[in-house]
């Protein structure tokens, strides 16, 4: 993204003013825009809100607190068949839906394979 501040209308602009303004012109991602749609902090009570996680992607685990399912999700939300628990019973692992932790450490020879599993895995 790139920024252009007309200086001529601003007396003194600090780093932080131009933080500031970069980071209320980013676009929401899918996940934050659901999240305002459903209304937010403010939603009605007994509202589903999806929890994003810091970059704004959806967190693979999901719940819907009033009703007491939960389940996961990729990380553009869509949720994985076979995977939603109801109340009372423990929340779904979806630690090997979440696209983290998808490849283990070789050795340095191996340096080929491990790019190529992460490039295949992304």
């Amino acid at each position: 993204m790139i920024l252009i501040l007309n200086m001529s209308d601003y007396s003194t602009v600090d780093a932080h003013t131009c933080f500031l303004s970069a980071t209320a012109l980013q676009e929401q991602s899918a996940c934050e825009k659901a999240v305002q749609e459903a209304g937010g902090a403010a939603a009605l009570l007994g509202a589903y809100v999806p929890q994003c996680d810091d970059v704004g992607k959806y967190k693979p685990l999901q719940f819907h607190a009033s009703i007491g399912h939960s389940w996961c999700v990729t990380r553009e939300g869509t949720e994985i068949p076979g995977t939603r628990t109801t109340a009372g019973k423990l929340p779904p692992d979806c630690q090997p839906f979440s696209g983290r932790n998808k490849f283990t450490v070789v050795p340095h020879t191996d340096t080929f394979m491990l790019l190529r599993n992460l490039i295949i895995s992304s």
